[in-house]
């Protein structure tokens, strides 16, 4: 029997077990950062993601590198990004809708020529009339 395939993991997940093998709480560990405890709990959670200032500032404080939690951050993206793809595929085979038909066109702002809102072709055409013109004998 083979094993199964286990995709990424969430860098929270890991990050959260590392600092429960370590005894800490999340509030010990935002300490040691010196963020909030907000702040661990939503990267924890999979809220936030992990930047490249919060990975250096996590690889300090777990005597890891930056570049070990940002690549498992985007081992996970990768992995999130590549499941998710055939299914938005096979919706977007089901609609058939063009994204222009799916609007609204009504009202002061549709789209005219050359992707200008009707609103704004009035007034561009009210500022021809209105220009001022030059005063004196006609020239032709």
């Amino acid at each position: 029997m083979s094993d199964p395939v286990v995709g990424p993991v969430p860098v929270g997940q890991i990050l959260g077990a590392e600092i429960e093998e370590r005894g800490w709480t999340q509030a010990d560990f935002a300490a040691v950062l010196g963020r909030p405890t907000q702040f661990v709990s939503e990267i924890i959670t999979g809220k936030k993601e992990i930047t490249r200032e919060s990975a250096a500032q996590i690889g300090a404080a777990l005597g890891t590198t930056p570049e070990y939690w940002l690549n498992l951050q985007d081992a996970y993206l990768l992995d999130e990004q590549a499941t998710d793809a055939p299914s938005r595929q096979t919706q977007q085979a089901g609609s058939h809708i063009h994204a222009d038909q799916a609007r609204d066109h009504s009202g002061p702002h549709r789209r005219g020529a050359r992707g200008r809102t009707q609103r704004t072709l009035r007034t561009q055409r009210h500022r021809r009339r209105t220009r001022i013109r030059p005063s004196g004998p006609a020239q032709q």
